[in-house]
């Protein structure tokens, strides 16, 4: 019985194989009667293994989770990335949650890794850009109809980091009111966006590419913009 050996070896370490992963409740379970590492292959659903990043389960132990079949919660996907641990997320799929969410597991993603967004306005919180990270596509059912819109008048609606090489089509970059000072979309130096049909308005600069960018521009609209 494993609760009796933990009973009588509170320090021992536990490790759980591949062959036979843990769910998140045995976990917890052994989590709650060692002080010893454990090393363990964990398969549950998204919601489960988020709660990993409690305070049971310590930095000194190490896991790899494997998340269930089907459709999850962008959020979930971003706490069991707090936890610090391995992530197998190939059983996924679909991801529901804010724009910002899901932008922030793609970034999360190694490799290439593709959004779509259908007609609407998606509103960012006020001092939260749209950020890039890696290579990112970003693609608007159209122009007309997808707006990313940020309320307050400062900073950018969309930001591309360092060395990221996103691919943004078919969007319009808005805030609530126009603005002499923020940015439609803003490049870092070293990045190299491909941007293509892709309107800015009410920004105090529509798009700010970087002295030694390598952007790739195609059917670029401004309005109230200006090009740095």
């Amino acid at each position: 019985d494993a609760s009796a050996i933990l009973a009588a070896n509170p320090h021992v370490s536990v490790t759980i194989g591949a062959a036979t992963p843990a769910t998140v409740a045995l976990l917890d379970a052994i989590a709650s009667r060692t002080d010893g590492t454990i090393t363990a292959t964990v398969s549950d659903t998204a919601a489960n293994l988020a709660t990993l990043a409690s305070e049971l389960h310590h930095e000194k132990h190490t896991y790899t989770a494997i998340v269930s079949a089907g459709t999850v919660a962008a959020a979930d996907l971003i706490a069991i990335g707090t936890a610090s641990v391995a992530v197998d997320a190939r059983l996924v799929t679909g991801v529901t949650g804010t724009l910002a969410q899901n932008l922030a597991v793609a970034n999360a993603i190694a490799g290439g890794y593709a959004l779509f967004i259908p007609c609407g306005t998606y509103k960012l919180p006020p001092g939260q850009a749209l950020t890039f990270n890696g290579n990112i596509g970003l693609r608007g059912a159209a122009r007309a109809c997808v707006t990313i819109e940020r309320s307050d008048e400062i900073g950018a609606v969309v930001y591309v980091a360092p060395n990221a090489t996103p691919t943004l089509t078919d969007l319009t970059l808005d805030r609530t009111a126009a603005t002499a000072s923020g940015y439609g979309l803003k490049s870092d130096h070293s990045a190299a966006p491909t941007i293509e049909r892709v309107m800015a308005q009410n920004q105090g600069v529509g798009f700010w590419l970087g002295a030694t960018a390598n952007e790739t521009c195609a059917r670029i609209c401004l309005d109230v913009s200006l090009i740095s």
